[in-house]
């Protein structure tokens, strides 16, 4: 049997390339052969440049010394998942109106800087235990800080609970938390809600009077603070039982501190099987006793409050509309005003660059009478409280993927009417940022 020179060349090239990986030279092993080609001469030099410069790598990585990881977290217990999570959320908000303009330096608590501590454990099949632990900031926050306020300062409890959830009958929470409905009138899928949402707290807005000996009185209207029902957006010490989600639907229903009792219905899905259309809404319900405020003897009587949202994105086109409404009734308390709410916004979201997706709002929001967190009651009917509140704004907001953080502007136009008292207009700016961990 014999060889022709191409065939005999596979097995030689093989020798030639174990003779290198292990150093050895290849003049013995081609020795008393045939002379290879000139192509696979070539291929032989190609094979030993290449070779070398893996080696001069392998030899470079070697002795680099890579930094450790700044942070790790282990549990105590090898069969719980432990997760550290949270956000910095700040802001400069300007305001300004006739005679009257401040700057105020605020953590943006629409979405507040927290952080959290999250521990999952599989107890059994389909059952799975958590534990979260989760402060936030309430230093100058944006609802609170304004010129005769310079908010809080400190931090709070944010969430502490336990959780039981079941793939087939659902979760139950236990300890301080969100209550059933309290984002119930709150749903939008502008991507803008960190600015601006249905219901907006901007302590430092001021409608002055117009009105020669008025000033006084027109100073203590903030019509931020009478947007929306004081018992709409709330978190305490509950338990609450969720529904699992069938459909898109899921329900949720509590009982808070004071015997506060809550349910809300939740919807998140594509209705009628449309892909291009993405649904989000709420509807929720609050009963709240005489002895039921969060803080005791705040509300002064019974109050029972509806409060609903809906929030629509057509995904091809990036459009999205939001609207929403409230109402608390308030019983047995004569002369006490029963107020309400109502927003509707547009937007569109598209990503128009490569950081990420940016995303535009236009909103428009009223109120009647409301609630004083002045004196911490609701307001009378009296003439002198008898106020319309109105809100234009707009928001744009750009996400910065590569750093898990977003940038945003807002501006808003406030004005009311107030039986008895003219009112200027007023002006803010809101400018911040949020990164996420």
């Amino acid at each position: 049997m014999s060889f022709d020179h191409a065939s005999a060349g596979c097995p030689r090239l093989a020798l030639m390339i174990v003779a290198l990986c292990y150093g050895a030279p290849i003049s013995p092993i081609v020795a008393g052969e045939a002379v290879p080609s000139p192509d696979l001469a070539r291929r032989l030099a190609d094979l030993e440049a290449d070779l070398r410069r893996i080696k001069g790598r392998a030899a470079r990585l070697e002795h680099r010394q890579v930094a450790p990881s700044k942070l790790s977290v282990a549990s105590a217990s090898s069969r719980v998942k432990v997760t550290v999570y949270g956000q910095v959320s700040r802001s400069i908000v300007f305001h300004a109106a006739r005679r009257d303009g401040s700057v105020h330096h605020v953590d943006n608590d629409g979405s507040p800087s927290r952080v959290g501590i999250l521990a999952r454990a599989r107890a059994a099949p389909g059952l799975v235990v958590s534990g979260i632990t989760e402060v936030e900031w309430t230093e100058n926050r944006r609802s609170i800080t304004g010129d005769v306020n310079d908010g809080n300062i400190g931090i709070q409890a944010r969430t502490v609970e336990l959780s039981l959830n079941h793939a087939r009958f659902g979760t139950l929470w236990i300890g301080q938390g969100s209550l059933a409905a309290e984002a119930a009138g709150l749903f939008t899928l502008s991507g803008t809600s960190t600015v601006f949402a249905a219901i907006v707290f901007d302590a430092g807005v001021r409608l002055n009077s117009t009105s020669t000996g008025q000033e006084v009185a027109a100073n203590a209207i903030a019509p931020g603070l009478y947007y929306g029902v004081a018992a709409t957006v709330r978190r305490g010490n509950r338990v609450m039982y969720g529904s699992p989600r069938i459909g898109g639907f899921h329900v949720r229903v509590s009982h808070a501190e004071h015997d506060v009792v809550d349910a809300a219905a939740h919807y998140l899905g594509h209705p009628l099987g449309a892909k291009h259309l993405r649904v989000l809404a709420g509807l929720g319900f609050i009963r709240s006793p005489a002895s039921g405020a969060t803080v005791p003897g705040v509300v002064p009587s019974a109050s029972n409050t509806v409060t609903g949202s809906v929030g629509l994105l057509h995904l091809p086109t990036g459009l999205s509309l939001a609207l929403a409404a409230g109402t608390t009734r308030v019983e047995n308390a004569p002369g006490v005003m029963n107020p309400y709410y109502w927003y509707v916004e547009t937007g569109w979201q598209r990503r128009l660059w490569s950081p990420g997706k940016t995303y535009f709002s236009l909103g428009y929001a009223q109120s009647h009478g409301g609630f004083s967190v002045v004196s911490g009651a609701y307001l009378s009917a009296a003439p002198g409280n008898d106020i319309h509140a109105w809100r234009v704004n707009a928001a744009v907001l750009q996400e910065i993927d590569a750093a898990a953080a977003d940038v945003y502007l807002g501006y808003a136009f406030y004005d009311a009417k107030r039986i008895g008292t003219k009112l200027d207009g007023a002006h803010l700016i809101v400018l911040g940022g949020r990164i996420k961990f």
